[in-house]
This record gives C-alpha cells, sequence and structure tokens, in this order.
C-alpha cells in the first residue's frame, strides 16, 4: 500500500469515528466512507461506490459475502448471506461487541492498516 492509499484510509477511520462519537447507532459503511474521501480528492460525484473493489482491493477482498448483526445488548453477532450485499455490518444502538466498544468497522480499518506494510 502507498502512503496516498494509507493516507486515505486513515481519513476514512476519522469520518466514521467522528460519526461515530456523535451518533453511536449511525451506520456509516466503510464503502460509504471510501466514496466520500474519493468525492472530497477528486470532482465531486466522479468516485462511486462501484468503484471501491478496484480501487481498493485490500478491502474488497475481506468481503466473504456476509453479513454480521449486532442486536441491541448482544454481544454475540450473528451472520447471514443477504441478495444484496450493501453493509457487512449492522449494529445496534446499544450493541456492546466482543472488541469492546470499538465498532467493527473500525477493527477492519485498522487491521487494514497494520497488514498493509
Amino acid at each position: 500500500m502507498d502512503d496516498f492509499k494509507r493516507e486515505i484510509y486513515m481519513l476514512v477511520r476519522k469520518l466514521i469515528e467522528d460519526e461515530l462519537k456523535k451518533d453511536p447507532s449511525f451506520n456509516y459503511g466503510i464503502c460509504c466512507a471510501l466514496e466520500d474521501v474519493g468525492n472530497l480528492l477528486y470532482e465531486k460525484g466522479t468516485f462511486l461506490i462501484e468503484n471501491v473493489p478496484q480501487e481498493f482491493p485490500e478491502f474488497a477482498n475481506l468481503n466473504n459475502g456476509r453479513v454480521w448483526v449486532y442486536e441491541n445488548y448482544s454481544q454475540i453477532p450473528y451472520s447471514w448471506t443477504p441478495k444484496h450485499l450493501k453493509y457487512w455490518w449492522h449494529v445496534g444502538p446499544h450493541h456492546a461487541s466482543k472488541y469492546g466498544k470499538k465498532s467493527p468497522r473500525i477493527s477492519m480499518l485498522d487491521h487494514i492498516l497494520s497488514k498493509q506494510g
């Protein structure tokens, strides 16, 4: 991963973290945040969510087609395979995941950043 892409992932992490501080129940997906950052860097509307797998394969390759759901007050997620995958995690407003207070999305970004030199 080059420095520019690393900075993009770090900005995505910050955007998601900032939104979670404002509203812990907000479902701001990594794909959506990548699209938002792409639109900040390039002309608005030119970077689409469909570009994410090609431009960010280290993220897209982690997709196994499953959605993980944390219901309210649950510590254990369950998974299912949707027809149309939009988010990898659906997190209830009072979830307490096995990651503690850390959002699964933040954990995934930390994983990508730690594994990519």
